[in-house]
């Protein structure tokens, strides 16, 4: 009751003593007390003491439902840790679980708004991305095709966004007018240009 009760404080340094505690005394965790842990450490902006954790229980072979591995994938995404929440991704679907669209939409946010990353590292993440789509034949809906298009263009790379457009009316129907007027809404003037 104390641990859960430290959840709402976000206080990761009071959580891992009372951890510390209970493990000094053998009282077992189990697989919600860490997810919570995790979103603990997520909502104060450490998604770095949270990734051991998730590590942790993947070396145990814990088995994650897809409600918790959403949770987990939501903690990274929300805090705008994008190389987590990437690497989250993976996990989930070497555990046989693949992420919705909604995911993917949430990942590419977290790319958009995390600082820390490098224009190489997005851009790679995000053509990893959707070629693991093209490869599972799970192709972008238009809602996230307007943040590939956007994030390419903000990346300044218009013509791969030129060119995923291209491949997904070989595919399916696309109001391709209507996604790239949406994604410029999300562009930098500057970089609208080469896309129109």
């Amino acid at each position: 009751k104390l641990l859960h009760a430290s959840f709402q404080y976000n206080n990761v340094g009071a959580v891992f003593d009372l951890v510390r505690q209970l493990e000094a005394v053998e009282v077992p965790l189990n697989m919600q007390d860490w997810i919570c842990i995790i979103q603990v450490c997520c909502r104060a902006r450490k998604p770095e003491i949270a990734w051991p954790i998730l590590q942790g229980m993947m070396k145990r072979r814990a088995q994650l439902t897809e409600s918790a591995w959403n949770r987990i994938l939501q903690a990274y995404t929300s805090c705008r840790a994008a190389k987590y929440a990437f690497q989250c991704r993976l996990l989930m679907q070497e555990s046989g679980i693949h992420p919705d669209h909604s995911a993917y939409e949430r990942i590419v946010d977290a790319m958009c708004l995390d600082r820390s990353l490098t224009t190489r590292e997005s851009l790679e993440m995000v053509t990893a991305l959707v070629a693991n789509m093209w490869e599972e034949k799970d192709y972008p809906n238009d809602s996230l095709c307007i943040k590939l298009v956007s994030i390419y263009a903000c990346l300044g790379h218009p013509y791969i966004a030129s060119s995923l457009l291209d491949q997904l009316e070989c595919i399916r129907p696309l109001d391709r007018r209507e996604i790239v007027q949406k994604a410029l809404k999300k562009v930098p003037p500057k970089k609208t240009s080469e896309l129109l």
